[in-house]
């Protein structure tokens, strides 16, 4: 509802730009992305379900796959890093891994590109489906970015958000479901 709004309002790389899209094969917006005109690389450990003349497929883990270094223009990563490395989508949790993908988009971005990410926010938690990053964990994970922008938003409803203050998005808690994203 608020994410992929963020992603088209904040994207400024220009059509035919090479866009990686991380964690794409329960989303359109991959699909949406190239038939805008952007290069686009869908990235997720399971097949992208559709395709597009501008749509590379890569399958299998981020971190390692072969992609060239500063070949891509922006990288997107939505609802994505919160869940790298957890049990929810394979055996064998891996610590810091959201932090080895963070590391290998620094390298695919050319020099200027541009990281758009959105991840749950908040009372600092974990269980083997997602993280929830607080204020600290969200500086380490995009440690060497430059920040532009920084917005939260929290869940009002089921279906329903409203922007809010870092202060009030620290003190939300996730036990069961994001209830917060920034």
């Amino acid at each position: 509802i608020i994410e992929i709004p963020f992603i088209f309002s904040n994207l400024r790389v220009a059509r035919g730009s090479t866009v990686v899209d991380l964690g794409c094969a329960e989303s359109c917006l991959s699909l949406e992305l190239a038939n805008r005109g952007f290069k686009v690389l869908a990235s997720d450990l399971r097949p992208y379900p559709f395709a597009h003349p501008n749509l590379t497929q890569l399958t299998g883990d981020f971190a390692r796959a072969p992609v060239e270094q500063a070949s891509a223009d922006a990288a997107i990563a939505v609802s994505t890093l919160e869940h790298i490395g957890l049990n929810g989508y394979r055996k064998g949790s891996e610590k810091n891994s959201d932090h080895s993908v963070v590391e290998k988009i620094r390298t695919v971005l050319k020099p200027g590109g541009q990281f758009l990410a959105t991840v749950p926010y908040g009372i600092k938690s974990r269980t083997d489906w997602y993280r929830v990053y607080d204020r600290e964990s969200l500086s380490a994970l995009l440690a060497g970015f430059d920040l532009e922008k920084i917005e939260y938003y929290r869940r009002t409803g089921n279906s329903t958000w409203e922007e809010t203050s870092e202060r009030c998005a620290g003190e939300i808690a996730s036990p069961v479901k994001a209830n917060c994203v920034a």
